[in-house]
C-alpha cells in the first residue's frame, strides 16, 4: 500500500507528506469518519524503544493538548501506533515564517509587529498555564494569507534535548534562537522572551543577531558577545524599536522584559502600528514552573499581577517563575559589573602561588 493511501491509527487517512526532518515526519491527513483535515507528526520508530522517552513524549503531548488559544495550533490526539509515536494537530493552510523571510528578505516594522503581537498573545496564555515553549523560531510560526500567525511544536525542544543526551551522534537543533541560559541548560518564560527578540530582529534585518559556521563558536557568541544593533546593519527602523529589541536580547534574564505582557505593552506604545482589537494579551500570574514527577503535586494559588498604571514602559517588573541561581555563576559581565575584577583576582592568586613556591625553594636551599 502506498504511503498516501493507508489508514493510520485506525481513523486517519494519510493524504500527503508535508515535511520530514531528524525528529519527525509530518503528513496532511483527514479523519476517516469525520472528514476533518488534520496534520500528523510521526516520530521515528527507534524513539519508542526507550520507555523514558515515551513517557516524556506522552507527558509533553498531554500538556500541548491542554492549550486552547487562537494563535496556537491545537493538538487533537496523540499516542503510540505499532511503535510509532504520533501527534495529531489542527491543519492550517499557510506557510512558515522562515519561508516568507527566505523569499522576501525582511519585513517592514508594522508588518513584523503585527506578527509579534499575535505571538506574544499566544505566549502570555501559555506562560500563565505554566508552559514554556523553548523553541520559538520562524520555522515554528505558521502564517496564513489573512495575516494570522500560529505557534506550534510545544514540547519538541524538550524531546530533542532528551534525544541529544541519549545519543551523542544526534546533532541538536541550531542555537540561533536560544537564550544564553538555555545553552547552559536552564530556561524560564524570559527565555521565550529572548527568542521573540531574535525573531523580531531577523524579521527586520533579514538575519539573526549571531552567525558562525561553528556551532560551538555560535554558542559562545550568544553567551558573551553583545548583539549588533539593527542600525549598524544599515536597517532603518525607529530608534525606540531598536532599544526594545536589544533589551529583549539582554544576556541576563533579569535584564529583559519579564513577561510577554510587558513586551507587548512596550511595543504597542511605540506608535508604529496598533494591535488589532481581537488580540488579547494576558497579564502574567505567578505560576510555579516545576519538574513534573509521578507524585501528585499541589500547586499554590497563583497571585494576580497588576502592573502599575504609571510604570515606566522601558523598565519591567520581575515576575518570579523560576529561580535565578544560574546568574550568579555567569562569567559574562553585564551592565554595571566590573569585567576586570576577575582578572585582578586571578593575578593575586598567581602571585600568591609564586610567592609560596619561592618560599619553599628558599627554605630548601637554606638547609
Amino acid at each position: 500500500m502506498k504511503e498516501t493511501e493507508r489508514i493510520f491509527a485506525g481513523k486517519y487517512r494519510i493524504l500527503e507528506r508535508l515535511s520530514s526532518g531528524g525528529m519527525a515526519v509530518v503528513y496532511r491527513a483527514e479523519h476517516a469518519f469525520l472528514k476533518k483535515p488534520v496534520a500528523i507528526k510521526v516520530l521515528p520508530r527507534q524513539f519508542s524503544d526507550d520507555p523514558a522517552f515515551v513517557k516524556l513524549f506522552l507527558r509533553e503531548a498531554e500538556t500541548s493538548a491542554q492549550l486552547d488559544h487562537p494563535n496556537i495550533v491545537k493538538v487533537f490526539d496523540f499516542g503510540n501506533e505499532n511503535g510509532l509515536l504520533f501527534i495529531v494537530m489542527q491543519f492550517i493552510p499557510g506557510v512558515t515564517l522562515d519561508k516568507i523571510l527566505k523569499e522576501r528578505g525582511r519585513l517592514s516594522p508594522p508588518e513584523a509587529l503585527l506578527y509579534i503581537y499575535q505571538l506574544l498573545s499566544a505566549l502570555s496564555y501559555a506562560h500563565n498555564k505554566g508552559v514554556i515553549h523553548r523553541d520559538i523560531k520562524p520555522s515554528n510560526l505558521l502564517c496564513t494569507e489573512d495575516g494570522k500567525v500560529y505557534l506550534f511544536d510545544f514540547g519538541i525542544a524538550v524531546l530533542g534535548e532528551a534525544v541529544r543526551q541519549q545519543k551523542s551522534t544526534v546533532t541538536p537543533g541550531t542555537p540561533d534562537y536560544m537564550s544564553p541560559e538555555q545553552l547552559r541548560g536552564r530556561a524560564d518564560v524570559r527565555s521565550d522572551i529572548y527568542s521573540v527578540g531574535v525573531v523580531l530582529y531577523e524579521m527586520l534585518t533579514g538575519r539573526v543577531p549571531f552567525k558562525d559556521e561553528s556551532i560551538l563558536n555560535l554558542q559562545l557568541k550568544i553567551i558573551k558577545d553583545p548583539p549588533p544593533p539593527p542600525s549598524s546593519l544599515g536597517v532603518n527602523i525607529p530608534g525606540s524599536l531598536e532599544k526594545v529589541i536589544l533589551k529583549a536580547l539582554s544576556k541576563l534574564p533579569s535584564d529583559r522584559y519579564q513577561s510577554a505582557y510587558d513586551l507587548f505593552r512596550v511595543l504597542s506604545s511605540l506608535g508604529i502600528v496598533n494591535p488589532p482589537g481581537w488580540i488579547e494579551v494576558e497579564p502574567p500570574v505567578q505560576v510555579p514552573i516545576v519538574k513534573k514527577t509521578d507524585e501528585l503535586e499541589i500547586e499554590p494559588e497563583p497571585e494576580t499581577y497588576e502592573p502599575q498604571e504609571d510604570m515606566d514602559l522601558t523598565i519591567t517588573q520581575f515576575i518570579p517563575v523560576a529561580d535565578d541561581d544560574y546568574e550568579a555563576d555567569w562569567s559574562v559581565p553585564s551592565e554595571g559589573r566590573k569585567p576586570w575584577a576577575g582578572i585582578i583576582l586571578l593575578i593575586v592568586i598567581i602571585l600568591l602561588i609564586l610567592g609560596l613556591v619561592a618560599l619553599i625553594i628558599w627554605l630548601l636551599l637554606g638547609r
